[in-house]
């Protein structure tokens, strides 16, 4: 069996943790457990990988190997080349952790990306996915992802994008919906929740922002009810 751990940030204790989730699985299932970790932190100096106990005559010794994106920054030649969608998913972070604070290269390597995932000639449902988690890690002003899904659409190969275009009008609801989730929670707590049922259901992205805009006005909950009700006319 083999159990990946997936760590975001520095963890002093991070080895005992893979540790007992490794004895954990091998309990349960009673089989060999190989533990390997992906380590997708900033940290260049992160790779703790090894958990010991010796006491009295007893020695635990559990290794595992790691696995830092952080190194595939003198990889990226080999990145650009490799077919692997995964090689795009990487190359994301890593500009993601180039770019931090400094919104222009973002928003010109986010593109880069976004436009790359059609010219490699993905499948809809990779390019879907991909497009998603582009969209989370490299994230942008509200203001400026319009501006940069407006820009894609634009482009000369607009007519060749459709596969992208169904990508980018899925972001952009799955975004406004947890948009709007969270301004009914926040402002009227879980009678602004029951509200947000019938919006589920909505598929229209323009019907989506008219009721995001509207909502950020709203002063009750009738108010919010009625601009719900009255958005699907």
């Amino acid at each position: 069996m083999i159990h990946i751990e997936i760590q975001g940030y520095h963890e002093s204790d991070f080895p005992k943790r893979v540790y007992h989730c490794n004895y954990r699985i091998f309990d349960r299932f009673g089989e060999k457990v190989i533990s390997v970790a992906l380590l997708t932190d900033d940290d260049p100096e992160f790779r703790e990988n090894i958990y010991d106990i010796s006491q009295w005559g007893f020695w635990l010794h559990f290794e595992f190997p790691v696995v830092k994106l952080l190194d595939y920054r003198h990889k990226w030649n080999e990145l650009e080349r490799d077919p692997n969608p995964f090689a795009i998913a990487t190359m994301a972070f890593l500009k993601t952790v180039e770019t931090q604070g400094n919104e222009q290269d973002r928003y010109q390597w986010k593109k880069h990306f976004l436009l790359e995932l059609y010219r490699r000639g993905l499948s809809r449902e990779t390019i879907v996915a991909l497009f998603e988690f582009i969209g989370v890690i490299m994230a942008l002003p509200e203001v400026k992802d319009e501006e940069l899904y407006d820009e894609i659409n634009k482009t000369t190969e607009e007519k060749q994008m459709s596969v992208l275009a169904v990508a980018e009008r899925v972001g952009m609801k799955k975004g406004l919906k947890q948009t709007i989730s969270d301004i009914l929670e926040i402002k009227f707590g879980m009678a602004g929740l029951e509200l947000f049922k019938p919006v589920e259901q909505i598929t229209d992205l323009e019907v989506l922002q008219k009721i995001r805009t509207g909502l950020k006005q709203a002063r009750s909950l009738e108010e919010a009810e009625a601009l719900i009700r009255t958005s699907w006319l």
